[in-house]
């Protein structure tokens, strides 16, 4: 037996790869906080009361910010119940929130840890530029400002590529700032109105997308700014930049995580 965190972890533990999905509207993040319900905290309670245990190993992959949606979280979960996957995904779908899904389980080896060996994140922020149906309004973000959205494009392309995200960072964090964006790209939105900024990348610092997209909208909705602000700020996170601000949770969703094994 040993202990990972505050939890003892004997060898008879089984270990569940889930993914999961859910609508972050009315939950404080992920991550277990005092002031209100979580995601991580919704899914750790419903475990312990259904199957009546008094501990579980769970982990997800990403922090999601209070909000912010998921269609492929991916959480592991460490019980010493010898549950078959599909039971175990059957009774916690029955006993979750409509607001949260497990969308897939399987068994996995010990070793498989959510936030090691990523390959990518998805990240999808949904913009609408007409007044969304009432359905889609929790999923995106309404910005009814005039866009240019060749000079939009131009923006963020910027960001693609390793740069020092300080700027685009939770204020005073003490964490690594540089992170690499694979790609960035604007798909038109499947009911034609609207658009998905679509942006690929290893790891995201608490903030980044909705900052990035923040910021690129407020220079490409205005005729006097552009894109070498955004290029000034990665170069020199101290440079000072006006009206950089956050888009709204409820447009970004975590979207998908692609691991080392998957990609080959």
């Amino acid at each position: 037996m040993y202990i990972e965190g505050l939890f003892f972890i004997g060898i008879s533990m089984q270990w569940y790869r889930l993914v999961v999905a859910y609508d972050g509207t009315d939950f404080v993040g992920w991550q277990q906080q005092p002031e209100g319900p979580s995601i991580e905290g919704t899914l750790k309670s419903t475990f312990l009361q259904i199957f009546n245990q008094k501990h579980i190993y769970l982990v997800g992959a990403s922090r999601t910010d209070a909000g912010v949606h998921a269609q492929g979280q991916v959480v592991r979960i460490g019980t010493d119940l010898p549950l078959l996957p599909e039971k175990l995904m059957r009774v916690m779908n029955n006993a979750l929130p409509a607001s949260i899904s497990i969308t897939s389980c399987s068994l996995v080896q010990r070793d498989f840890h959510p936030q090691h060996q990523v390959v990518y994140k998805v990240y999808a922020y949904r913009v609408c530029t007409q007044r969304p149906s009432p359905e889609m309004h929790r999923y995106s973000y309404y910005y009814w400002h005039p866009l240019d959205m060749h000079k939009l494009n131009e923006v963020l392309q910027v960001f693609v590529g390793t740069h020092d995200f300080k700027a685009f960072a939770k204020h005073h964090s003490d964490r690594d700032t540089m992170r690499t964006i694979h790609s960035i790209e604007i798909v038109s939105n499947e009911n034609g109105i609207g658009f998905t900024i679509v942006i690929t990348g290893i790891s995201f610092l608490q903030y980044m997308v909705r900052r990035m997209v923040g910021a690129a909208f407020a220079i490409a909705s205005d005729k006097n700014r552009s894109s070498n602000e955004i290029g000034m700020l990665l170069k020199d996170s101290s440079a000072s930049i006006k009206n950089l601000p956050k888009a709204p949770a409820k447009g970004l969703c975590l979207r998908k995580i692609v691991y080392q094994e998957e990609s080959l």
